[in-house]
C-alpha cells in the first residue's frame, strides 16, 4: 500500500507527466493501489481486488470438477505458456521455470488442459493464518482465451481456498484490464477503491 508522503512525493513529481491523472483523486482513493512500475517515464500501480465471503460464493458454483495441479516436470511447459500472455494485461512479464519450482515449493499452480497440453494455470496460496485465498497469477493460452479456461481456473481457485479453510479471497489486477475485472466481479472480487486511471507517462 502507498503511504501519503509516498502519494504526495508521486503527485508531485507527476505534474511533468504528459498523462496525469493524480490531480483528480485525493490519497484515500488509492491507498490501496501498489506500485508496479515506478521510473522517470511512467508511474504504473495496481489495484487490490477482495471477496470478503469466499464460502458463500463456492456455494453458488455448479459442475466445478476434478482440481489438477502442476507437476514438478511441468515448469517448463508452464514458464512457455506464461511468455506467450507476456504484457496482455499491464506489468504482466511472465515467469522463468525456476520462479514457478520456487512457488511451487509452498503454495500450489492449478492447471487446466486440452487433451495433454496446458492451456491455463493458476498460482495460488492460501495465507493470513489460513483465512485468505490469494489469487497470485492467472493465465490462459492466447489460442484458448474466451472458451472459458479463466472461469474454470477461477472457480478451481475459490474451491482450493475453502478447501484450505479460507474466508476470503484476494487478488492484485490492473484497472485497465476490464475483461479480467469483469470475470473477477463475477466471483465477487470487487475493488477496495473506486475505479480510476492510474497510468501517469513522462512528457516527451
Amino acid at each position: 500500500m502507498i503511504c501519503e508522503d509516498n502519494f504526495n512525493s508521486l503527485t508531485k513529481r507527476a505534474k511533468n507527466y504528459k498523462y496525469f491523472s493524480m490531480n483528480y483523486i485525493e490519497y484515500d482513493a488509492c491507498k490501496n493501489a501498489r506500485i508496479i512500475h515506478n521510473n522517470e517515464n511512467l508511474i504504473f500501480m495496481l489495484v487490490d481486488f477482495f471477496n470478503t465471503d469466499l464460502p458463500g460464493t463456492m456455494a453458488s458454483l455448479q459442475n466445478i470438477g476434478t482440481i489438477e495441479y502442476l507437476k514438478p516436470d511441468e515448469f517448463e511447459e508452464v514458464a512457455r505458456l506464461s511468455q506467450k500472455c507476456r504484457l496482455q494485461s499491464r506489468g504482466f512479464e511472465g515467469e522463468t521455470p525456476q520462479w514457478y519450482s520456487e512457488w511451487l515449493n509452498e503454495n500450489s499452480i492449478i492447471i487446466k488442459r486440452k487433451g495433454s497440453k496446458i492451456v491455463g494455470f493458476c498460482c495460488v496460496s492460501v495465507y493470513n493464518k489460513g483465512t485468505t485465498l490469494w489469487i497470485r497469477e492467472l493465465a490462459v493460452d492466447p489460442a484458448y482465451q474466451r472458451m472459458g479456461y479463466g472461469k474454470e481456473l477461477v472457480e478451481h481457485a475459490i474451491t482450493y481456498g475453502v478447501k484450505d479453510g479460507a474466508t476470503k479471497g484476494f487478488l492484485l489486477a490492473d484497472v485497465l484490464n476490464k475483461n479480467a475485472i469483469g470475470l473477477y466481479n463475477k466471483y465477487n472480487f470487487y475493488a477496495t477503491n473506486d475505479d480510476y486511471e492510474l497510468q501517469l507517462l513522462r512528457k516527451g
